[in-house]
């Protein structure tokens, strides 16, 4: 099973330097997509898009990223996880994990 941020962004309109750089970060990312797909092979894949912490609200620059994704998921009902985080959680626990 895999859980990946997907990382394509939307290109900003009113910042063509911004946009440039998005636009090259994106085509290294929907590689890089391409490449997990292959590695993943016939496991179960679930993308968060574009980032879980994203989903979650949380900056995408936040110096404590993993205890802040942390303390959202545990403060966050089942039903307001991301689709993507419960999807795999439920996919893990049916293979038996």
């Amino acid at each position: 099973m895999v859980l990946h941020d997907e990382d394509i962004r939307e290109l900003p309109d009113d910042d063509p330097e911004i946009a440039s750089k998005l636009k090259r970060d994106n085509e290294r990312e929907r590689k890089n997509n391409e490449r997990i797909a292959e590695a993943a092979r016939s496991a179960p894949v679930f993308i968060a898009q574009p980032s879980l912490e994203a989903e979650l609200g949380i900056g995408r620059n936040a110096y404590d990223k993993p205890s802040r994704i942390a303390a959202e998921v545990e403060r966050r009902s089942r039903d307001e996880l991301p689709h993507c985080l419960r999807d795999a959680v439920r996919a893990l626990f049916a293979e038996g994990g």
